[in-house]
């Protein structure tokens, strides 16, 4: 049976309406959008189909289901789980409305425990609001929420795993080896299907991840919560230490401690010590970001042990900052015509100028006058001021000596000291690593934005079991000294995405958590 001469006209007529629509959109676009209505910003305008099964007008970025929330530390935005071949299902988490103070309130780690102690919480599940189905209900195309055994985990993204023009949503879990994996929930027809499928090759930022997953035994981001993310650590604060908790920061400013009395807590166990979990011993590299707002005294990053010199293990500073050594910059302040004097000032507690010098130096200070015009010490000074009018003229450190002890019981195994690395009010990274697998005497080397500035051959790991005392921001040596010594001072700073590894951390892996992370505090 032949078709119609106006028939063959129309199909004719349709076939080059849809060839103009797929190469040239913008020629027909404002005649057929009439048709669905204007849609602008929420239509893939290069695909004729789109126009079709638009966005939904009623959730989205910043609108969400009567009687829910949007969780946005987690992964939202367009995707195809329709398989329409264009991107317009918004998807995300989302909880139950009136646990949201709960949820605004807690850190990670505390939300995933309400979720055993709220009902509501553990109705928190992954949903889709798919395209063309306005008035419809957002999320009835979802996954099984966490009472029915949902996982959560913040590295989680979606994508076509498979290659079926249907997006899968996927989280990096920890797999019951103990290995950390990119396992996703494939989409389907109706919803998600309930079992974890491998992805065989995920974004290259979640490759990252994975690559400092590998080894670590806790990780204490201080992005935008105070969570372990490998959900092993409990983390105790005190002196109201907080951190700003915006979903998703486009800068971070880590976790900040006053100096004063505040300071963090970790442990594995309810007793509070650290060594069911995360044994010490078996602890092979370090790695932390450092802001020092000021050089507080033998300030301690971080200390783990049984209180002062007994198991510890800590990073910290030697003093308030090292001494200025730059014999130029001295002369530069005293010799100022504001400072004019021949006098050593009399320097409160701190940075001196260099003490140690050799005869041949000290003869040029004093011979040399056609090179130096300004005398810096006289056998007999004159203009002598009043002992008891104290000098004006103050040096503030602006670099520390970096020092790295280990100890076993109540015998220092090994003293690691790197004069002037760390900056006063610049971001620093530090990587404490083993240079080998050997597990009694390995190469110990320290790491500084990057680069190697130290190697301590056969060098020590930490030798204790188990801890009670694990603090972030204060010496174990705090409470060890009296008023009228020169005790150890709480840290005055910040501090970011502290890690510690049971395996070797390459200089790459080193170099790789420093981009990573560089990027997250807005470092160029």
């Amino acid at each position: 049976m032949e078709l119609p001469g106006t028939l063959w006209l129309v199909l004719l007529l349709l076939v080059v309406f849809i060839t103009y629509e797929v190469l040239y959109p913008n020629i027909i676009e404002e005649g057929f959008s009439s048709l669905v209505g204007v849609l602008d910003n929420t239509t893939d305008k290069n695909n004729f189909f789109a126009e079709f099964a638009p966005r939904r007008g009623d959730v989205g970025l910043n609108k969400e289901e009567k009687n829910y929330i949007q969780d946005s530390r987690y992964f939202r935005g367009y995707v195809d789980v329709q398989k329409y071949g264009f991107k317009h299902d918004f998807c995300r988490l989302v909880v139950p409305e009136k646990v949201e103070s709960n949820l605004k309130a807690s850190s990670l780690q505390q939300v995933e425990k309400d979720y055993k102690k709220y009902g509501d919480l553990a109705k928190a599940f992954f949903a889709c609001a798919l395209a063309g189905t306005a008035g419809l209900s957002s999320i009835s195309y979802r996954s099984k929420d966490v009472s029915q055994g949902f996982e959560l985990s913040r590295d989680d993204y979606m994508r076509d795993i498979f290659n079926e023009n249907r997006y899968a949503y996927c989280r990096i879990l920890k797999s019951a080896d103990g290995s950390y994996q990119p396992l996703c929930l494939r989409g389907t027809d109706t919803g998600f299907n309930d079992k974890n499928e491998l992805d065989p090759n995920p974004p290259e930022n979640m490759l990252d991840l994975l690559e400092f997953y590998d080894g670590c035994v806790s990780w204490l981001r201080f992005r935008d919560d105070m969570a372990d993310y490998t959900k092993t650590l409990t983390v105790q604060k005190s002196g109201n230490i907080n951190i700003p908790e915006d979903p998703n920061p486009s800068v971070t400013r880590g976790v900040s401690f006053n100096g004063i009395d505040q300071f963090i807590r970790i442990s594995d166990s309810t007793d509070l010590t650290l060594g069911k979990v995360v044994k010490l011993r078996n602890v092979r590299a370090f790695s932390v970001w450092v802001y020092f707002d000021s050089f507080t005294n033998n300030a301690h990053i971080f200390d783990f042990g049984e209180g002062a010199g007994n198991n510890n293990v800590f990073l910290g500073i030697i003093g308030r900052g090292d001494e200025v050594a730059n014999t130029n910059e001295i002369r530069s302040i005293l010799c100022d015509a504001s400072n004019q004097q021949n006098t050593l000032p009399d320097y409160p507690s701190g940075p001196h100028p260099c003490s140690e010098t050799t005869p041949q130096n000290l003869m040029l200070l004093k011979a040399n006058v056609n090179e130096y015009e300004c005398k810096l010490f006289d056998v007999v000074p004159d203009r002598l001021e009043s002992s008891s009018k104290k000098s004006e003229v103050k040096i503030e450190a602006t670099r520390a000596t970096l020092l790295y002890e280990v100890w076993d019981s109540k015998q220092r195994k090994m003293r690691i000291k790197v004069p002037g690395v760390i900056p006063l009010k610049k971001w620093c990274h530090i990587a404490i690593s083993a240079k080998t697998n050997d597990s009694l005497r390995p190469d110990i080397g320290i790491y500084v934005n990057g680069t190697q500035v130290h190697v301590e051959l056969s060098g020590h790991l930490p030798q204790a079991e188990s801890t009670t005392n694990n603090y972030l921001g204060k010496s174990n040596w705090f409470n060890a000294s009296s008023q009228y010594e020169l005790k150890d001072q709480m840290f005055n700073g910040k501090i970011f995405d502290f890690r510690m590894y049971k395996t070797v951390m390459s200089e790459t892996k080193i170099k790789k958590s420093i981009k990573w992370g560089m990027n997250l505090l807005g470092i160029q």
